[in-house]
């Protein structure tokens, strides 16, 4: 196998061990993830990796985003069992919409990049959500999931850019996971200030 094959399954390994990481602390208590957002997440993610394929066309670059829908399955599953039980929120409301609109355009347009890069911005939405509850409550996220995930979605990015295509499209799925999940990681550092 081809070393960029070998890193994004390491890639895949890490962003599995990152889901455990989160599960586990979950199940001990230590983090409060709403039902509402992990199963948001999960539809968007399942469409990501689904419209990512057709518009990449590259099977290598996806590996890591058909593992996290898996995963993320995974932890709704494990949520929907002990989650907190918050209705949905109008900005997850509005990540559905846009998730539908672009399986929708996808449908209609035959287009996965444009599918794709609409989703994007769905994706995008519930981390707003996210991150006006972790303002307040810093401690309702564990710090390492989110730094692992991070790395990930850099891993993500340098097979992209090793697997160049001349499509500016493929970086924009794994970039804006790098911003999201480390803006994520940086607002649960906040923890360690409120309880010094």
């Amino acid at each position: 196998m081809a070393p960029v094959v070998w890193l994004i399954i390491a890639g895949a390994v890490l962003d599995c061990c990152a889901y455990l990481l989160y599960n586990r602390e979950f199940w001990q208590g230590k983090t409060r993830p709403p039902r509402a957002a992990w199963g948001v997440w999960t539809f968007l993610s399942s469409l990501n990796a689904a419209s990512y394929l057709f518009a990449s066309g590259d099977v290598v670059k996806t590996i890591v985003a058909f593992e996290n829908a898996a995963m993320c399955a995974l932890t709704f599953y494990f949520v929907m069992k002990r989650g907190t039980n918050k209705p949905l929120k109008r900005m997850e409301i509005f990540s559905i919409a846009i998730g539908l609109t672009a399986g929708l355009s996808w449908i209609v347009f035959r287009k996965a990049t444009y599918a794709n890069l609409i989703l994007q911005t769905g994706s995008l939405v519930p981390y707003f959500s996210m991150l006006k509850g972790l303002w307040r409550h810093p401690k309702n996220e564990p710090t390492k999931p989110w730094f692992m995930w991070t790395i990930v979605y850099l891993v993500v990015v340098a097979v992209v850019l090793l697997r160049w295509q001349n499509q500016w499209y493929d970086l924009v799925y794994p970039v804006g996971f790098v911003i999201t999940h480390l803006t994520v990681c940086l607002f649960t550092l906040r923890r360690a200030k409120s309880d010094a």
